[in-house]
């Protein structure tokens, strides 16, 4: 018996639509998430059956246009997304649509994450605390952008404040600190009140996935330090 062409629809709140045909309805979605230009994000082997240049039309048909990225490679690289967001930038798209398997999605949420607002971030993971620094670990977080950059100490500050939270800009007017021990992190809260009330305040449900992804492939490629 012939599948009947019918989308049935999911929320979590993600939106997801599934069934014979819902991908006619692509167009109609991205037109009422604002979407104006969007960057089709798939890979050679779409391109090449047609695929990718029937999901572009039906962008079109809603008035979205759209610009075909065709470098997503399977487990795709940083030099993959490097690529997809110097298109996204360059063609002035303002939203992303991906195409393909989950290389190509993985492609896509990459070029979202960077191309997002302009600047890049920087976690560093020490395997060895030397004996003495005050504290079990040393986190830090860099955060680069155009004209300077901005530094969190979790745990310590080397040069001899005390506590945690410590926040370092540096610009062109010169390097500013900040104790952020007493800033109220609202993190923890809205991550519980999502989960009791089916929301995404505190984080959505892609990013959760994503954040899971990287941290499972970092381990699976994570080496030992070479020892002398």
């Amino acid at each position: 018996m012939a599948l009947a062409e019918q989308t049935f629809g999911f929320f979590t709140p993600t939106v997801a639509l599934m069934g014979v045909g819902c991908a006619n309805e692509i167009g109609q979605q991205a037109k009422s998430l604002g979407a104006r230009h969007a960057l089709l994000c798939t890979d050679v082997g779409m391109v090449r059956l047609g695929l990718a240049a029937k999901v572009k039309q039906l962008l079109e048909t809603a008035g979205v246009s759209v610009t075909v990225f065709d470098g997503s490679e399977p487990n795709p690289t940083d030099r993959n997304v490097h690529d997809g967001v110097t298109a996204y930038l360059a063609q002035g798209c303002d939203a992303i649509v991906t195409l393909g398997g989950g290389s190509s999605h993985d492609c896509g949420k990459g070029i979202g994450m960077v191309s997002g607002n302009g600047g890049t971030g920087y976690i560093r993971v020490d395997w060895y605390t030397p004996d003495g620094l005050p504290s079990w670990g040393d986190g830090r977080l860099f955060l680069l952008g155009t004209e300077g950059y901005i530094e969190l100490r979790k745990y310590v500050d080397i040069s001899g404040n005390p506590g945690g939270n410590h926040l370092f800009i540096v610009d062109r007017q010169g390097i500013r600190y900040m104790d952020c021990s007493k800033v109220h992190l609202p993190f923890g809260p809205q991550f519980i009140t999502d989960v009791v009330e089916r929301t995404s305040v505190a984080q959505d449900q892609d990013q959760a996935l994503l954040a899971a992804e990287l941290v499972l492939n970092a381990q699976k490629n994570a080496t030992r330090p070479i020892s002398a």
